[in-house]
């Protein structure tokens, strides 16, 4: 599963209005957005989020976006979730 561009989007100005609140993208693939897009583009997607304060889980994936509370990716990480975006 890769990233949408405007799921991407959301979380940046999800940090704009809540600064302090805590912002975690989960991406199934190495980098955010598809192959569509260049790497440099990628690559310069993924600095400008992290520089916004966003956090990113790469190669991982959240398999119930339904669930409350805390979520536990396929690879173990868990995370804390008041909202769940997919």
């Amino acid at each position: 599963m890769t990233s949408d561009p405007s799921l991407i989007e959301y979380a940046g100005e999800i940090k704009d209005y809540y600064p302090k609140k805590k912002v975690t993208i989960v991406q199934g693939d190495s980098q955010l957005l598809n192959s569509t897009y260049t790497d440099k583009f990628r690559k310069r997607i993924e600095k400008d989020i992290r520089a916004r304060g966003v956090e990113l889980i790469l190669n991982d994936f959240v398999d119930d976006p339904n669930a409350k509370g805390p979520i536990t990716t396929r690879n173990g990480q868990k995370i804390e979730a008041d909202l769940i975006v997919s």
